[in-house]
This record gives C-alpha cells, structure tokens and sequence, in this order.
C-alpha cells in the first residue's frame, strides 16, 4: 500500500507505521523520486490537487500494477472478486461502478492500470498529471475541491482507455461503453468504495436486467 501525503503528518506515524508493516510505504510529495529512470532526481509536487496524487504510480517505473483508492473505504470480497478478473484478462486498465450515485466515467477511487503492460501511456499521463497549467485548472486558487480528480480523469484519461479495461458496472452499463457485470453477487448493502462498514443482513436497491450476469437474471442486487 502506498500512501501519498504532505508535511503534515507527524513523522513518528509514518515511522511507526511502515516499521509495523513491510507493505505499506508513504510518499512525501514535496520530496517525491519516481523510479528507476529518475532515482536521483525527486520533485516537490504540491502544486497538483491533493486528490490526484494517488495517479502518480501510473508513472512510476517501480510500479509494475495500481490501484487507485480510498483510503476510507474498506475493501470487500466483492472488490477483490472483481480485481481478480481483471488482472487475469489481457485488458490494461480497470474500471469500477457499484452504486447508483457512481454515474461518472471513472471515479477516482475505483481503477486500476497495469503499468508494465502500457509503459508508453502511463508515462504519458503522469506528464498531464504533473504539467503545471492543466494542474492549476484543477486545483484552482490552491483548493483542492472534491470531484476535481475525476474530471481530470473523464477529460485526459477515460477515452483513452475504456476499450482496453475490465470495466464492472452494476447500474449503468447501458450508458457507458464496454461495460460488464460484477462477478459475484452483492452481499447485503455492501458495495465497493462505501465509506466504513456495510451491514450483510440489509438490502440494497435492486439493478437492472441488463446489468446483471446473463446466468444470473435473478441477482436483483447484482
């Protein structure tokens, strides 16, 4: 797990954390070196919206896979049913959609990239991700508003990977291309990106026919 930040957290955290857990590593994004190719060189990337600096990992040449995500959010079997899938397909890029409020090309917790199977255009949107005039579109007067990550993301990045990704959608598959159902059936109102915990023994509203996998028409909370 890699956790992009600021100065703003106490350094005996951050120690505490990593010591505690071999998988988990933060990234300071005043003093930031990305990869092998720029080892010696760091930037300090303040300047971009807080909210895109998870995006950074599609540049970085130590990354070979990511995730985008929420920190928030608790990862649920659902999730890791759907992940599974996509990284055992050849398509490059993941998309997720799980709830009715998820009507957005690409949420910005919610894909992935397989950065050492497109090098080319993951260096090529890290360069947008970082250029300094669309950055401050994005992160005008210094507020990072909420949203400004996923614009940046249906603006530089959906058209340009949607035909090549694993795209799961339980309630809009119609309205967006390439869409396909989730592989296993939600559990109660559980659903992937909710922020805390989801309760197994409640309901859900019901998706579409069309969104549902065609061997299982009875998933009404698919």
């Amino acid at each position: 797990m890699r956790i992009y930040h600021d100065n703003s957290i106490d350094h005996n955290i951050i120690c505490e954390l990593e010591c505690a857990n071999q998988h988990v590593e933060f990234c300071n994004i005043h003093n930031l070196p990305l990869g092998l190719t720029n080892f010696d060189k760091v930037f300090n990337l303040n300047y971009i919206h807080s909210m895109k600096w998870r995006f950074l990992a599609i540049g970085d040449s130590f990354v070979d896979h990511f995730m985008s995500r929420d920190l928030d959010s608790m990862i649920i079997r659902r999730e890791f049913d759907s992940v599974r899938e996509w990284l055992d397909s050849d398509n490059v890029g993941h998309i997720m959609r799980d709830n009715v409020w998820h009507n957005v090309s690409i949420l910005g917790g919610m894909w992935g990239f397989k950065n050492s199977e497109y090098r080319r255009l993951g260096r090529e949107i890290f360069k947008l991700i970082i250029d300094k005039k669309i950055a401050k579109k994005y992160n005008k007067n210094g507020k990072s508003r909420k949203d400004y990550d996923q614009l940046f993301l249906e603006n530089y990045f959906y058209n340009r990977i949607y035909n090549i990704s694993t795209i799961h959608d339980s309630f809009y598959c119609d309205h967006y291309p390439n869409s396909k159902p989730f592989p296993s059936k939600r559990v109660g109102d559980c659903f992937i990106g909710r922020v805390g915990f989801c309760n197994e023994s409640n309901t859900f509203r019901n998706c579409p026919i069309s969104c549902r996998p065609k061997d299982h028409l009875d998933w009404s909370s698919c």
